[in-house]
């Protein structure tokens, strides 16, 4: 058994992201089993890792899938034992993959079973840290090549920026109508005079009383 990263290079494409989805979620004791020698050998690989818990079982086996899925359009042919997670089986005919609870595994013991495989031990950690050297190199060419494109590019003359359209003048506000003037107050009619009261009719003269007729002298009797 070796604990050799570099194993991984020589693997299909497959195995390669099934180990990436082990990868990812820190499964414990990844072991790949070439089954490629054998006679009557039920797949080409297998694929086994373990974990203290169901919810991380079942959690690497969505992993697993995903990395098939997305690194080479592959989906599982058949699936077992997700309902209780203690050892689920994903199965892609060429690779078969073995997840277990650690007190399951080490019940099974498929690596004694198999024992005729060559068995690889993968140590996930330090696969996953030369991944990320390997991809620091990748990423700096990448950012100077981009960089060198651009110096020899010959920059661009800005395209002169259009002359903003003049603005239009305003139009010139219409003066205000003269206010019209006021038509003049009639002239009050003068009020009409007084007519002169009559002058009071003279009083007649009262007519003079008739002067007593004298009285006629008395006669003295004889």
């Amino acid at each position: 058994m070796s604990k050799l990263p570099a194993a991984y290079a020589a693997y299909p494409p497959l195995v390669r992201a099934i180990l990436d989805g082990l990868s990812d979620l820190k499964a414990e004791n990844a072991t790949v089993i070439d089954l490629r020698n054998l006679e009557n050998a039920v797949c080409s690989f297998f694929v086994l890792a373990d974990a203290q818990s169901s919810t991380q079982v079942n959690a690497m086996g969505q992993a697993v899938r995903k990395q098939a899925r997305e690194q080479c359009q592959e989906k599982t042919w058949h699936v077992e034992g997700e309902a209780n997670s203690e050892w689920i089986l994903l199965d892609y005919v060429s690779v078969v993959v073995h997840l277990f609870q650690t007190p399951a595994r080490g019940f099974y013991d498929l690596e004694s079973l198999w024992g005729d495989g060559e068995t690889t031990v993968i140590d996930l950690e330090a696969l996953a840290k030369a991944q990320a050297e390997a991809a620091k190199p990748a990423r700096k060419k990448a950012t100077l090549t981009v960089v060198k494109d651009d110096a020899e590019k010959p920059a661009k003359k800005a395209a002169p920026k259009k002359a903003a359209a003049p603005k239009k003048a305003a139009a010139p506000k219409a003066e205000a109508a003269p206010k019209k003037a006021a038509a003049p107050k009639k002239a009050a009619a003068p009020k009409a005079e007084a007519a002169p009261k009559k002058a009071a009719a003279p009083k007649k003269a009262a007519a003079p009383k008739a002067e007593a007729a004298p009285k006629a002298p008395r006669t003295t009797k004889k």
